[in-house]
């Protein structure tokens, strides 16, 4: 390992990967690192190292910008006092790396059919034109309507930014079809799929950057609207009153949705359609998802409807 290259918050698990303490990054070298245990003693750490693990053998979980989380198999070598009061720091020699997680490495944006230049070694062409449909830290998909190409051909996609430049290698890993939409039509497109190869550590954090880029833009149906107005979502208008206390309503179309659903429902009851417990379930579903609102009343006035809808039912059948 580089010094410097981790980030201070250091996590340290049994081999079973049960959390035993958090700890601080304080030094780092080739083979081992030093961490730093806060309000604790060195009685209490050693005894944690004597009772909890194998042979003073940890698990340690170290995060990187880039690289993302990185487990290592680790043994303690040495437990000494820290600069600070209560703080202890402790020495692990580091044996082996066990994983690598990739915290954002799938996290991709649509990026709109955006223009882009390739370039196919295996054909000689250079400039080819392709409409970027998707990318991410990890690859990209492309459409490219002028060529047919295959699975794990190599292709360099010309990466460009407001900030940098520079050629990236990629390898086709899948190939599909997609539907395009234009205008009200669909229009179904032949897509690759990429994984990107050899990335210098610059040229990820540059492509980190312009995913979240892309990412943090408005599409068409983006509203900005004020915050006292609330938001509407999941059936729900959920807003915040002056005194701070957030309350969450169901949205009037969908009440008198579902009363005119119950209605038909009860109709169907009456012409021997449709169980009572078959209406049941279905209202009670209702009734739970309203539960996660503040629907007490409106509950209650539903109750009040449907049993006078059944009621209805039954004496006209009679």
């Amino acid at each position: 390992m580089a010094i410097n290259e981790y980030n201070q918050q250091v996590k340290v698990f049994t081999l079973s990967r049960k959390l035993l303490k958090n700890a601080i990054l304080v030094k780092q070298g080739d083979d081992s690192v030093t961490v730093a245990f806060q309000k604790t003693s060195r009685d209490e750490i050693r005894e944690m190292l004597e009772n909890d693990v194998v042979q003073n053998n940890v698990i340690l979980l170290m995060t990187h910008n880039i690289k993302g989380m990185c487990y290592f198999h680790g043994q303690c070598t040495n437990v000494y006092s820290g600069n600070a009061p209560r703080e202890i720091n402790a020495v692990f020699t580091l044996m082996q790396k066990l994983e690598t997680i990739q915290r954002r490495q799938d996290v991709k944006v649509k990026a709109n059919y955006m223009n882009i230049k390739l370039s196919l070694p295996f054909r000689n062409m250079t400039d080819v034109p392709a409409e970027l449909i998707d990318i991410s830290a990890g690859g990209i998909m492309f459409a490219c309507p002028s060529a047919m190409l295959m699975e794990k051909e190599i292709v360099i996609y010309h990466f460009s930014s407001t900030k940098i430049s520079f050629d990236i290698k990629a390898r086709i890993l899948r190939i599909q079809d997609y539907l395009k939409k234009v205008d009200d039509t669909e229009e179904e497109i032949r897509c690759y799929g990429c994984c990107f190869e050899d990335l210098k550590p610059n040229e990820e954090y540059a492509i980190r950057e312009f995913v979240y880029t892309l990412g943090l833009e408005l599409n068409g149906k983006t509203q900005i609207i004020a915050f006292k107005n609330g938001i509407k979502f999941c059936g729900f208008h959920t807003y915040v009153t002056i005194n701070g206390k957030v309350i969450r309503k169901l949205k009037n179309e969908n009440k008198r949705a579902a009363k005119k659903k119950f209605r038909k429902m009860a109709e169907l009851v009456k012409n021997n359609k449709l169980s009572r417990e078959k209406f049941y379930e279905s209202y009670y579903a209702w009734k739970n998802h309203i539960s996660h609102g503040n629907c007490v009343k409106l509950g209650y006035e539903m109750d009040r409807y449907v049993s006078e809808l059944l009621h209805k039912t039954e004496g006209e059948g009679k």
